[in-house]
């Protein structure tokens, strides 16, 4: 199966990028349209990507061996995802007023930000590991 290695990397690279795309989208609709209507389109694409990505990351998972849980920066992409995936939820569903709707974008921004920052070091602490430069 490694073979497939970076065929499925891309997939969740881009997906994750589309996510994130999706959900700053998202919030610019919401920002701009005071009833915060988001058409079921996007919402039903918002689902697809994500499982996308979350299926993506299972398997380059199997095929490096690496799983959460066991590797800390794996966990705490993890975590991060699951915050990432609530702040969108309260984005879309929960949020009534337009300062929760903002709150609730820029944290999810915020998170998915940090969540690039952890892939990329290999590190728990992103950005803000020790003897980055």
């Amino acid at each position: 199966m490694i073979e497939y290695y970076s065929e499925v990397k891309l997939v969740h690279v881009l997906m994750a990028l589309a996510s994130g795309s999706l959900l700053f989208i998202h919030g610019l609709i919401l920002m701009r349209r005071p009833g915060g209507f988001v058409s079921y389109t996007l919402r039903y694409l918002r689902y697809g990507i994500d499982t996308a990505l979350i299926t993506a990351a299972l398997m380059l998972t199997n095929i490096v061996q690496q799983y959460p849980f066991i590797n800390s920066w794996l966990s705490v992409k993890l975590l991060l995802l699951m915050v990432y995936l609530c702040l969108g939820q309260i984005l879309l569903y929960t949020a009534r007023t337009p300062q929760q709707r903002f709150i609730a974008w820029l944290l999810a921004l915020v998170t998915l930000l940090y969540i690039f920052s952890v892939a990329k070091t290999h590190h728990g602490w992103g950005v803000f590991s020790p003897g980055l430069s």
